[in-house]
């Protein structure tokens, strides 16, 4: 994947030679053209959705990059199923971590949340969502996981089909 290169402060009369031409312009244009990015699709059921403070889903969902600017677009499709007759609400959030730090997105409800009534027991629900993640470092490899909780007495399983992708976008 290519790397943005700082552009070049042409002079006046200065030989313009194809290496120059390849670093600034088109490994520029590449790297534009194909910004950092990962994704997962799960191809089985993942795991059931216990804890009612936040937690990390599924080692899976946890994608690494390394944007060149300081924006990230992440966005999720969850499939889940609620495993008993009640009234379940599930929240998700997405959090970044570049080894020092770590920031919640949205707040104590997350960005996305999926409620189940007891009239119809074990539904299923999709979540989805995108988020604009902002305030990154650029250059610096960033770990971005899908965290959920879920109300109290609730539980449910989310299901093969459920994704999860980080783009950067600056």
């Amino acid at each position: 994947m290519p790397t943005w290169t700082a552009p070049r402060t042409w002079a006046t009369d200065e030989l313009v030679t194809a290496a120059l031409l390849n670093t600034h312009l088109r490994d520029n244009l590449d790297a534009l053209k194909s910004p950092p990015s990962a994704s997962y699709l799960s191809t089985a059921d993942v795991q059931t959705l216990t804890s009612n403070s936040w937690a990390n889903l599924d080692a899976n969902f946890a994608l690494t990059i390394t944007p060149s600017g300081t924006q990230v677009m992440a966005g999720i499709n969850l499939i889940a199923k609620q495993t008993a007759a009640n009234n379940g609400i599930f929240y998700v959030d997405i959090q970044s971590d570049d080894g020092t730090t770590q920031t919640a997105f949205a707040g104590s409800d997350g960005f996305a949340q999926a409620h189940c009534d007891n009239a119809t027991p074990t539904q299923i629900k999709t979540l989805s969502g995108v988020v604009l993640i902002s305030g990154l470092t650029a250059a610096t490899q960033y770990t971005f996981r899908v965290r959920y909780k879920v109300a109290t007495a609730d539980d449910f399983d989310v299901l093969t089909g459920s994704s999860f992708w980080v783009r950067e976008v600056s």
